[in-house]
């Protein structure tokens, strides 16, 4: 325990040793059972003063049954004691006003609690892989009731990559819940950082992934010199601004890539497009030439033309080309003398495009609805 308490004075067992009289003094205290526990709730709060070559200096009951302070101290073992000290004397160090072990909650104790010169404060906790939900769900909880914002600090190796659907609850929680959403891991010796926030930005192009190899979460290691409070959050020195930089960066890829696609797409389209208008440019000149050599003399060949009922007050002769033309829809259809032919998809009369209310378009080219079909639908309605 870092904290006791003689005639009502808090004592600081990480103090004590800095003065040989003042620790003499606190040692003979000791001896005459007047160092008390500072959990005023405590049912035997007489303490110890202990102090030897390979532990630092530390308070402990002389009975320690009953009291949420010792509940504190056995939960916490030497690794959580040494990190909660340097983080204490690394905040003192920047200017901060820093109390470890402190009671705030009912029945719990925070690691540290740390002030600025203007009265704003905020609590630290030091967690671990075994903390449960409903327990950092009741801290967060009873934190709010007393309106301090409370930080988490994870002991943990700031080595390892942090993949936030495969890593244990209370980083998941940090990486979710936290109020920037992000996590910071101190090293088992309190020596190395590191910290982690998640992209929470999906990258999806009409449904599918598009950046598919890039991290989504942004990782940055560190010494502990580099720890600050930045708007009451712990943090990497300038972490934050490095992240939004990283995720910009990573929204010009996604930018980059959704270009890339819709340019492949265009160029697929304007090469069918050319392909379509190479083909009815083909198709269309070797119909003139067939229907030009036709006319000059290859009559002779082909089936009689034979007469057609038409929309108009003429019969229109029709060879055996024409007929052809109007039965393909692929390119238009014209006779000799350059006239759009068209086929009655009601009747079946062949005509020009003038004696048509409506035709043409796509795989239906040739075809349309002649006058006459669309009076006599006009009259039955």
């Amino acid at each position: 325990m870092e904290n006791g308490r003689l005639r009502e004075k808090l004592l600081l067992a990480g103090d004590i040793a800095k003065d040989y009289t003042f620790e003499k003094e606190i040692r003979k205290a000791s001896g005459h059972n007047e160092l008390l526990c500072p959990d005023k709730e405590c049912l035997n709060p007489v303490l110890r003063y202990c102090h030897g070559e390979k532990k630092d200096a530390y308070f402990a009951h002389l009975n320690n049954m009953n009291c949420d302070y010792a509940v504190f101290d056995r939960e916490n073992n030497q690794i959580t004691k040494n990190i909660r000290k340097k983080l204490g004397e690394h905040f003192l160090q920047l200017g901060y006003q820093v109390r470890p072990e402190v009671k705030l909650l009912e029945h719990h104790y925070t690691h540290l609690l740390i002030e600025d010169e203007r009265g704003s404060r905020v609590a630290v906790e030091i967690g671990f892989h075994q903390l449960s939900a409903n327990k950092i769900e009741r801290l967060v909880n009873e934190y709010n009731k007393i309106s301090l914002p409370v930080r988490w600090i994870v002991i943990d190796n700031p080595g390892s990559i942090v993949n936030e659907k495969h890593t244990y609850f209370l980083k998941r929680y940090l990486l979710n819940e936290s109020e920037n959403r992000d996590l910071l891991v101190i090293s088992f010796d309190g020596s190395q950082l590191a910290q982690y926030k998640a992209d929470t930005n999906r990258y999806r192009y009409e449904g599918e992934e598009v950046l598919l190899n890039a991290d989504e979460t942004y990782y940055e290691q560190s010494s502990l010199e580099e720890l600050r409070l930045n708007d009451w959050n712990l943090t990497i020195r300038g972490f934050h601004e490095r992240f939004h930089i990283w995720q910009t960066k990573k929204q010009a890829m996604f930018q980059n890539k959704i270009n890339e696609i819709e340019e492949y797409r265009q160029a697929e389209k304007d090469k069918k497009e050319n392909e379509y208008y190479e083909r009815q440019d083909r198709l269309e000149n070797q119909s003139r030439a067939y229907l030009a050599g036709y006319r000059s003399g290859g009559k002779s060949n082909l089936s009689p033309a034979a007469p057609i009922p038409t929309t108009g007050s003429n019969t229109m002769q029709i060879d055996d080309i024409i007929r052809k033309m109007v039965d393909q829809q692929v390119v238009k259809a014209c006779d000799s003398q350059g006239r759009r032919i068209v086929k009655c998809e009601i009747c079946g009369c062949i005509d020009t495009d003038k004696n048509f209310v409506d035709y043409g378009g796509i795989n239906h080219i040739n075809l349309g609805i002649c006058k006459n079909c669309n009076r006599l639908a006009r009259s039955s309605e």
